[in-house]
């Protein structure tokens, strides 16, 4: 076997290898701290108009994606979230959102094993309000996203992940039994700060 033959042979191992690890598949899971800003609304009680503001407590997040890795700087992932918040007087509303989203993100190597990772994503967010177990409302809507993150290598196919989002999602429209409530909301503003794992389901390259 000749030098030139070893050469292009090395050459064409490096390049299958990094092919597989730019277009690996991935899974992650995340949890942490949600916030909602508090919403404006209006609407009718008993017939009658009213309009208010709804201030919301710090709540939680659990963030579940599936990705894969375009290339060594592009990927692309679905991603399900599901939060949970009280409102600040007395916890007897809790607003619950189960999103359903697709994200495209572009990595910035900051170190061998360190990645700023920035990007958004568009989707579907339903929204329930349980009023005291008394009364359940729920719409659903477009939903938008941006996303900041941070990710270190804890091993050659795991990452520990830093997650900040900014969610916006269409005012949900809410009734409640027949003619006794009705109430429009803006725009939700939520603010999401999660640490997890993802997963690396193709393996290290070699």
């Amino acid at each position: 076997m000749t030098t030139k033959t070893l050469l292009l042979g090395a050459v064409a191992s490096i390049a299958l290898a990094g092919s597989a690890q730019a277009h690996g598949w991935y899974v992650g899971i995340e949890g942490g701290v949600s916030s909602v800003e508090d919403a404006d609304a209006v609407g009718t009680l008993l017939g009658f108009a009213t309009s208010g503001t709804l201030p919301m407590d710090n709540g939680w997040a659990l963030i579940g994606t599936v990705g894969h890795e375009l290339s060594p700087n592009w990927r692309i992932e679905g991603e399900l979230g599901y939060r949970s918040n009280e409102t600040d007087t007395g916890g007897t509303i809790e607003v619950t959102e189960l999103s359903f989203m697709v994200n495209a993100l572009f990595d910035i190597e900051l170190g061998s094993s360190m990645d700023l990772s920035l990007g958004g994503g568009i989707g579907y967010d339903e929204t329930t309000f349980d009023i005291g177990g008394a009364a359940e409302a729920s719409d659903s809507g477009f939903a938008w996203q941006g996303i900041a993150g941070v990710s270190w290598a804890i091993s050659p196919n795991t990452d520990l992940t830093f997650t900040y989002r900014y969610m916006n999602v269409a005012g949900p429209e809410l009734s409640a039994g027949a003619g006794i409530a009705t109430v429009e909301f803006d725009d939700l503003t939520k603010h999401s700060l999660t640490v997890g794992l993802r997963f690396n389901m193709g393996g290290s390259a070699e």
